[in-house]
C-alpha cells in the first residue's frame, strides 16, 4: 500500500470518528443500486446509481438552544456526478431507507459522488 493510500484511509477514518462525535449521527452501509427517474433538470441521468453509504444527523452541533432539533441533514455517498440533483426518485428512495421524509437541499451542497438532502 502506498503512503498516499494509507494517509487517505487514516483521513477517512478520522473524519468518520469526528462526524459521529459531533451529534446524534447515524451511518448506514447501503451498497445497493437504486433507480433514478431520469428527470433531473441538470442531466438526463437515468438508470441505477450505486449508493454506498448514508450518513445523517438530527439537529445541528451549533444549535445550543435546540431550535433545530427536528432538522435532518443527510449525506449520500454514490457513484454519479452532482447533476443527479433534482431527480425526483432519489430523495423518495433515500427517505424510505432512513425512515424520514427528506428532499434535496440547495445546489451548492451537491458534489460529485456526494448528495445532500434535508428536512
Amino acid at each position: 500500500m502506498t503512503s498516499e493510500a494509507y494517509e487517505a484511509i487514516i483521513k477517512y477514518n478520522l473524519e468518520r470518528v469526528e462526524f459521529m462525535a459531533v451529534t446524534n449521527q447515524k451511518i448506514i452501509d447501503v451498497n445497493k443500486a437504486i433507480s433514478l427517474a431520469g428527470d433531473s433538470i441538470w442531466a438526463n441521468e437515468s438508470g441505477p446509481v450505486n449508493v454506498s453509504k448514508i450518513k445523517y444527523e438530527f439537529g445541528f452541533a451549533w444549535d445550543d438552544d435546540g431550535e433545530y432539533d427536528n432538522s435532518i441533514n443527510v449525506w449520500v455517498e454514490h457513484d454519479r456526478p452532482w447533476e443527479i440533483y433534482t431527480d425526483t426518485d432519489f430523495p423518495k428512495i433515500i427517505s424510505k431507507l432512513i425512515g424520514h421524509d427528506v428532499d434535496w437541499s440547495e445546489q451548492g451542497m451537491q458534489e460529485h459522488g456526494l448528495a445532500h438532502l434535508e428536512a
